[in-house]
């Protein structure tokens, strides 16, 4: 129970961080009700994670864990994403039940088969299901809360609803995986529908343009090795690539 009060507390320090920029050591203290060392402990966790600078008091947010919108991240790197998702896409089998998960590539990769009439979608994307939807194909969007950066449902809903489901392919995203033995994201609430994806899945696909592994995020979501694939594109680095290539199958576009 404490192993898991600690996660979530530094959860939602992560997110105060994402949100306002900085936090006040006192504050947290106070709020948690744990004693400041509780709280520096924590900070240096997030600082070791490339999400929290150490300042005179607190902290500050790193410029690389200030969350982005879901626009900004659709209109960054738009070619690599698109050569990535066309490649993902030819990867699902006729007949396939898939998950799509949120995010600008994931959000691609369901354009691309929004013209297949034979695959049945379940996703917890706004935009995934609409784009879907529009194009009259059978999707299910997950319940849950809605977070507004991602435009993604999330929540014990949407993980309910994945724990009954027995899909052929889950299509997940990342926010970066730079330090990290696997893909990671900003939030707790997404780090567990990912992962709710993965086990209802029998084949994972994790689509992620070359520059995901120079940005850090906070959550792991999955180690490498409960990864059935990734794709990324050529911007890789080389030596980071061989290090991927011993932990998951890789393929670059």
């Amino acid at each position: 129970m404490a192993q898991k009060m600690t996660r979530e507390r530094r959860d939602e320090i992560a997110r105060t961080l994402i949100r306002d920029g900085k936090v006040s050591a006192a504050e947290l203290a106070r709020r948690y009700a744990v004693s400041n060392e509780t709280i520096r402990k924590d900070l240096l966790w997030l600082e070791g994670r490339g999400v929290a600078e150490k300042s005179y008091g607190g902290a500050i947010a790193t410029s690389q864990a200030m969350e982005k919108s879901f626009f900004e991240k659709a209109t960054r790197n738009p070619k690599e994403k698109l050569r990535i998702a066309k490649a993902v896409a030819q990867m699902v089998p006729a007949g396939a039940a898939v998950l799509l998960d949120s995010g600008s590539t994931v959000a691609e990769v369901a354009r691309q088969l929004s013209s297949r009439t034979d695959i049945s979608f379940f996703t917890n994307s706004l935009e995934a299901a609409q784009l879907l939807a529009e194009k009259k194909r059978p999707v299910c969007m997950l319940g849950g809360a809605i977070r507004l950066s991602s435009r993604a449902a999330t929540g014990a809903w949407a993980t309910e609803m994945l724990s009954q489901l027995n899909a052929d392919v889950a299509i997940l995203g990342t926010s970066g995986f730079e330090g990290s033995a696997g893909p990671c994201v900003e939030s707790m609430e997404e780090c567990e529908v990912k992962r709710a994806m993965l086990r209802a899945a029998r084949t994972s696909i994790v689509a992620a343009d070359s520059t995901k592994s120079r940005c850090r995020a906070p959550m792991r979501f999955a180690a490498w090795s409960e990864v059935s694939l990734l794709v990324t594109d050529a911007g890789i680095d080389p030596e980071l690539l061989g290090e991927l290539r011993d932990s998951v199958e890789t393929i670059v576009i």
